[in-house]
Formats: structure tokens, sequence, C-alpha cells
């Protein structure tokens, strides 16, 4: 199966979606009371009749040095005057997600050495913690793991794509849905740390779970309505 990927910010990949520039764009949401205003986010841009693709749940944390040694336990420890931190890039899912875990906590980001060190992907936080360049970062365990850090973990979230609403009946799709629907597959997820294949291959309309705005669905319908003249 030919599979051209490339990485981007989560904000850029609502417009490549919809530029038809790529078939499948990957997204995550918390899980609970952080789901909503994450996914409210991203849903200016979104289409109601486009689909979610779920692959896995996965966890975030705290990315600590082996056996935590400033004994970093929660996001109110971040802003201790003797914890460095080192952060996600702005437009990442994951400094959204962080971002607001932030405020759910009342955790003044201005109040944290290191907020405004960015690295561009979870093995680099991890690795700049692993470095001792920083004595913690919010990453998902299976990095943590692999670079032999200790991981605090703070939430669950689900990964999924999102794909147009013709996609899942093209043969591409089809197959792709056959792959994540196979329980190999799903074997091979639940070896990963920190990883669950629950739901895999599961689909829901982005409109189901997104909170669109009305006029976001007026010009949708619109563009669909121009479309099929």
């Amino acid at each position: 199966m030919p599979i051209d990927l490339k990485y981007r910010d989560s904000d850029e990949l609502i417009g490549v979606l919809a530029d038809r520039r790529c078939e499948l764009i990957g997204l995550h949401l918390p899980v609970g009371e952080l789901e909503q205003p994450a996914a409210a986010h991203y849903a200016a841009n979104m289409d109601p009749d486009w689909h979610m693709i779920h692959l896995a749940s996965r966890r975030q944390g705290l990315v600590v040095a082996p056996g935590n040694p400033k004994r970093i336990v929660a996001l109110g420890d971040l802003v201790r005057d003797d914890v460095r931190f080192v952060n996600r890039q702005p437009g990442s899912g994951t400094r959204v997600t962080f971002d607001l875990a932030l405020q759910q906590a009342h955790v003044d980001a201005s109040g944290m050495e290191g907020y405004e060190i960015a690295e561009y992907t979870h093995a680099a936080v991890a690795a700049y913690v692993g470095s001792g360049m920083a004595d913690v970062g919010f990453a998902l365990e299976l990095p943590a793991r692999r670079f032999g850090l200790d991981f605090v973990p703070i939430l669950t979230e689900r990964y999924f794509f999102v794909c147009r609403t013709d996609f899942p009946t093209e043969p591409m799709g089809e197959a792709i849905l056959e792959v994540l629907r196979r329980p190999e597959l799903h074997a091979l997820i639940s070896a990963l740390p920190g990883y669950d294949p629950v739901d895999a291959g599961r689909m829901e309309r982005v409109g189901d779970v997104f909170p669109i705005p009305k006029r976001t669905r007026a010009k949708n319908a619109a563009a669909r309505l121009r479309a099929s003249a």
C-alpha cells in the first residue's frame, strides 16, 4: 500500500485535508473534561460529514529522569523553582492539550522555567530530558520508556484519523479499514507502552464529536451543492 507520510502541526492539518492535499490526517483528543475544549479548538474549519477513524488510546504525561529524583508528580510541580521544563511547539496537538490541562489545574505557565523552550516531537522531548537539559517534559509514555526514563501519567487521549466523506468507500479507504480491524495490528499496538487499540477501525461522524459552528456547516453545505452542480 503506497503511503506518503508527512509531518505537520495539528493546526495545519485540517486545511490540508479540506484542500484535498492528503487523504488522512491524524488528530488526538483527551478523554474526559478536556475533550470538548480541545475539540472546539479544531472545530471551526472541519466538515461535520467527514469521518473519524479510531486507531488507539494512549497516555500522555510527565517525562522525568529515572527514579524521578525531583519527585515531580503533578502539573503544579512545574512552577517550582528547582524544576526545568521542555515544551512542545505551538500549533502541535500536544501543546493544545497541555495548555488546556494547565488551565484546568490552575497552573500559570508564566511561572514555569522552560515553558518557551519547544521541541517538535515526543521523542525529542524525551531526549531533552534524558540528556539532563530539562527535568521534565510533557509527552507520550512510549518515548519515555524507550529512553529509559520514568513517566507520570496525566491523561488519556484518543488518537484517530480524519478523512473526507467519500474516502471510506474508496479502494484505499476500504483497505486501510481492513488493516485497522485486524487482530494482528491490535496485538502490535497493545505491545506499545501506554497504547490500547480499543475501537481501532471504528468510524463516527466528525459532527457528532466536534462542535461545528453553524456558519461552517452552512458554508460546507453550499460547497457540496456547488460541487454536485
